[in-house]
């Protein structure tokens, strides 16, 4: 342990003494400060001393500790964490193994007596190091100015150092391997940001676009069964009212129905009868049609998933910090507020008529985002890490067999 030890002291000094490594801290802390600068109230937004009116986001729509949050989740953790700090972090740390693998340093290291692989792991781990200390820096920064202007502290915004931690990880990995094979930092820097782009075009076909389809389709099947469904009641109700119309009176009294009129009862009996069979032969058409459509978007959502399933999940490994953080009940409760507001306004109610039935766009992106939460953490993490996990091995493999 004392080798490791003492790789990881160097290797912080190492990223002490680069501008980078400042440049992206600072700018974490100016971010904050950002932050600070900027509340709400029940006219709409503040900055310092300016009011900005807003009649769609003020704190009748939602609180202050929950305005706060989801700051520091779309711009400070999505935004500025998960992509623009990231690729500063990948341009700083992809030198790292060609680095060390060039100028004589890699024969130092080896005189001393550290097995290969345990080498390879742990100039791995110093490229985590970068992210680990400014994500710390950031959330604690975060964590005063929530607590103090929100008046919440949460200390569950600290997963978000494991989290990018992890994130991180998923893309660090395979520039290490890039960069052991080719010795080049901006080989390295370039193909990881390819496969980042692929990882995330993958996670919008299945998450963005074939999800929405599928939700929509099953959506679509169930209120196509629920009219038929009512169809059919109404159907054999309207028979049986035919029949009765059509039985004899049972006596030829004062009482009776004259013909004239019990003719004209059987007759809308009838086209009532003739109507509802016509709309049932069509609702069964559109659902045996809407059916079809729905099995095919299964299948082809079935392969996009199992795609997804053998990549890392960026996306989603961000979206379990907001899990953590934000309750369900308390984000739908805003979004119905906000949606509510904006219809308003704009009187645009988000809902249109598709084969025959009315869809709700609230309502899919509702479901949507419930099949998404309803994604397990293990699932996640899990088949991240084992994606890296594998990428380890061949890299750690490589070094251990390379001549140097």
């Amino acid at each position: 342990m004392t080798q490791t030890w003492a790789l990881l002291v160097d290797a912080y000094r190492e990223l002490n003494s680069k501008r980078l490594f400042w440049l992206v801290l600072a700018l974490s802390l100016l971010i904050v400060a950002c932050f600070a600068c900027v509340g709400i109230n029940d006219r709409g937004l503040t900055f310092l001393i300016w009011d900005i009116p807003i009649s769609i986001l003020n704190t009748s729509l939602m609180s202050e500790a929950l305005f706060y949050r989801l700051m520091f989740l779309t711009l400070g953790f999505s935004v500025w964490l998960s992509w623009a700090a990231t690729i500063l972090a990948l341009i700083s740390t992809a030198g790292i193994f060609p680095d060390f693998l060039a100028g004589g340093s890699i024969e130092l290291t080896l005189s001393k007596p550290i097995g290969r692989f345990r080498l390879f792991l742990t100039k791995y781990m110093t490229g985590l190091l970068f992210v680990a200390i400014q994500v710390a820096a950031f959330s604690a920064a975060s964590f005063l100015v929530i607590g103090l202007r929100g008046k919440v502290w949460d200390v569950r915004m600290f997963w978000a150092i494991p989290l990018m931690v992890a994130f991180f990880s998923y893309l660090y990995c395979f520039s290490a391997l890039i960069a052991l094979v080719t010795r080049s930092t901006m080989g390295a820097f370039l193909t990881t940001l390819l496969l980042w782009c692929v990882i995330f075009l993958v996670h919008l076909a299945e998450s963005g676009i074939i999800l929405q389809f599928k939700v929509r389709a099953d959506q679509i099947v169930a209120l196509q069964q629920s009219e038929l469904d009512k169809t059919t009641a109404d159907l054999a109700a309207a028979r049986e009212k035919l029949k009765a119309e059509e039985k004899p009176p049972a006596s030829a009294g004062a009482s009776a129905e004259p013909a004239p009129q019990a003719d004209v009862s059987k007759t809308k009996a009838a086209e009532r009868v003739e109507k509802l069979e016509a709309d049932a032969a069509q609702w069964n058409d559109r659902l045996t049609s809407s059916r079809a459509d729905q099995q095919k978007l299964e299948r082809i959502h079935a392969v996009a998933f199992a795609v997804k399933s053998l990549l890392p999940k960026t996306s989603e490994t961000v979206e379990l910090l907001r899990r953590a953080i934000v309750q369900n009940t308390e984000l739908e409760a805003f979004q119905d507020k906000s949606s509510a507001a904006a219809a308003g306004v704009a009187g645009v109610r988000g809902i249109e008529t598709v084969e025959g039935v009315r869809v709700s766009a609230r309502a899919t992106q509702r479901e949507m985002q419930r099949v998404l939460d309803s994604r397990s953490v293990a699932w996640v993490l899990g088949t991240s890490l084992a994606f890296e996990a594998v990428l380890l091995a061949i890299g750690g493999w490589v070094f251990s067999r390379r001549d140097f």
